[in-house]
């Protein structure tokens, strides 16, 4: 045995986890900006306004441990080279918390390549509710063709209700209108009793607000007048793949919100090819509703979970 050999060190494959915080936006988004596959549960912005998340990096991966209430998992490892490694230190930091891993967000790319090696050992979930909607822009700024023609009558009954209408984009200028709408809107739903409970997706709009700049969300506002009837905000997901995060509307503005947003954002992102609308969460309306817009695709997204050794 060589000299070298004896006193070769062996390779440290710990986890070594922090918080993640708004400071990390930069290099977290090299990572995600490379990544085609990914859902909007991993936007950077999605993450900061939603859950807990630790962010640890090991070779050329970044690795979260996500927290939401009582549920935490492990995000699918962003990068590039070989995960297998990346797996296992998920796994020796899952069982040093005393948790069984969970692995989620895993795309159908990856899907294949995991269970090669891990297909006895864990039970896979997927669920159409989890599934993001992914709309080409061109389709949603036009909505031209015979498939949209309703949706070309909605956008021209709220432009005859409302013929003046403005639409201005949303510095934190104005940022207050803004929040005074979604206010009224979360107002109007609890006072209807939705057996869906909206106080989470509330607790994080008020987060978005709160770190508006700092996230750089972008987005636009319909006016009538003084009075904001609709509003819509995102942020980049990937390289050619914009995320709506947040959007509230009046009953009657919602095709125009729709319409009015993938305009704005196909004139200003001249690399944007498609808008992710994000997942139905299992409601049937909103399924309904998303569907009828015609997605170009679903992003599919798996879970692993482990069996107890």
């Amino acid at each position: 045995m060589s000299a070298s050999t004896k006193n070769e060190v062996k390779k440290d494959t710990t986890l070594r986890f922090r918080p993640l915080t708004i400071d990390d936006k930069a290099i977290y988004e090299k990572y995600l900006f490379s990544d085609k596959t990914r859902g909007c549960e991993l936007s950077f912005s999605n993450l900061i306004c939603w859950g807990k998340h630790e962010i640890a990096f090991l070779d050329d991966f970044c690795v979260l441990f996500s927290s939401y209430g009582k549920h935490s998992f492990y995000p699918f490892p962003i990068g590039n080279g070989d995960f297998f490694p990346i797996i296992e230190a998920i796994i020796s930091d899952a069982k040093k918390r005393g948790n069984t891993p969970i692995i989620s967000s895993i795309s159908p790319q990856n899907l294949e390549m995991f269970l090669s090696v891990y297909g006895e050992r864990v039970t896979i979930e997927g669920k159409l509710g989890s599934f993001d909607y992914v709309y080409d822009i061109e389709s949603l700024s036009t909505l031209s063709g015979k498939k949209y023609h309703k949706k070309r009558t909605h956008l021209n009954n709220f432009k005859k209700a409302y013929p003046v209408y403005e639409i201005e984009e949303i510095t934190e200028g104005n940022l207050e209108k803004v929040k005074d709408m979604s206010e009224a809107w979360y107002k109007i739903k609890q006072e209807l009793n939705l057996e869906n409970d909206i106080s989470y997706e509330h607790m994080a709009l008020c987060r978005a607000f709160e770190n508006f700049k700092k996230l750089k969300l972008d987005g636009i506002m319909i006016k009538s007048g003084e009075r904001v009837l609709a509003f819509s905000m995102g942020s980049r997901l990937s390289s050619d793949t914009f995320d709506v995060q947040f959007e509230k509307s009046i009953p009657e503005a919602y095709s125009a919100i729709n319409y009015e947003f993938a305009n704005y954002i196909k004139n200003k992102y001249k690399d944007i090819k498609f808008l992710d609308r994000e997942e139905d969460m299992g409601v049937l309306g909103l399924r309904q509703a998303k569907n009828s817009y015609f997605p170009h695709h679903m992003t599919e997204k798996y879970r692993a979970f482990f069996k107890e050794d």
